[in-house]
């Protein structure tokens, strides 16, 4: 028989209680994210602009956010700033996601704090297999 400590330690581990915040402006994006992330069994909230997502993060304590990086009203390098500038939220798993391709800027948000860097347009099964991975890693 386990111990709640045990029980506390798998429960932990198992996805199924992992929350995933997603904020992209584009609608269509979020929908396909959020589906991916659902079928994988991860609890999965959504904010359309900078600003509503730095709320849903600080109400909903999600275990990973993913973060476009042309939001509207705050864009995802100060979104990513802010979580990062905050110590009792260190542990939160953080990656960027954006067609933008430009190497010096994936470089400036892996140096922020940024976990992973996904690029736009991705495939489906790519981009569930590197999810899991960022919060496996955690």
């Amino acid at each position: 028989m386990a111990s709640a400590g045990e029980e506390a330690t798998a429960a932990v581990q198992d996805k199924s209680f992992q929350r995933v915040l997603i904020a992209d402006d584009n609608l269509a994006h979020c929908k396909v994210m959020h589906k991916i992330l659902e079928r994988e069994g991860y609890e999965v909230e959504e904010a359309h602009n900078g600003e509503s997502a730095l709320l849903a993060f600080d109400e909903w304590r999600p275990d990973l956010v993913i973060l476009d990086s042309m939001l509207p009203q705050k864009c995802g390098l100060k979104c990513l700033h802010y979580i990062r500038g905050n110590p009792r939220k260190a542990e939160v798993r953080v990656v960027m996601c954006s067609a933008k391709t430009d190497i010096d800027y994936v470089m400036t948000c892996l140096e922020a704090g940024a976990g992973g860097f996904i690029f736009k347009p991705f495939e489906a099964n790519r981009f569930s297999r590197r999810i899991k991975h960022i919060l496996e890693a955690g």
